[in-house]
Formats: structure tokens, sequence, C-alpha cells
């Protein structure tokens, strides 16, 4: 019963966020935010996701997740400063 309960509790916490959200994105000045958001980040997390293969992580607990996150964006923003720099270095010789 008491797990029972538990799960209407967060069922309920989450119908009232998704309301919520819902009334916040009702606004256009919050859709036009909303979706500057998705092609800033989404870009990235699909990236990680296809060129790294980190669609699951591969350690257990919080701490190792992290440091496994932060490596793929380190490899990420590396990858993203030499290819800037080869465009850079082209783009000064021509």
């Amino acid at each position: 019963m008491r797990l029972f309960f538990r799960l209407l509790t967060e069922c309920s916490k989450r119908h009232y966020t998704t309301r919520e959200n819902i009334e916040k994105m009702a606004s256009p000045a919050a859709r036009t935010q909303y979706c500057r958001r998705s092609q800033v980040a989404d870009l990235r997390h699909a990236w990680i996701k296809s060129k790294l293969g980190l669609r699951q992580f591969h350690v257990r607990g919080l701490a190792k997740v992290q440091m496994e996150m932060l490596w793929a964006c380190f490899t990420y923003n590396l990858q993203h400063w030499i290819r800037l720099n080869k465009f850079r270095a082209t783009a000064a010789v021509t």
C-alpha cells in the first residue's frame, strides 16, 4: 500500500508540472526561447550520441557517470576547437 501511495504522489507531482509547463509554454516568447534552446543544446547531445556512441553510460554511480559525461563533453569541445583552428588557418592562408 505504501508503494502504491508513493506512485500516486509522484504521478500527481508530474501531472502538476506538466500542467504548469503547458501554461508557461502558451506565451509566444516562451515558445521562441524554447525553440532557440533546442537548436543549441540538442545538436551537441545528438553529436555525442551518434559520433561517440554514448547512448547509455558504461559505469554505475553518479560520480562515475558524471566523469564519463565530462569526458564526452571534453572530447566534443576539443574536436570542435581543432576544427575551428583548422578553419582559421586555411582562412588566413587564402
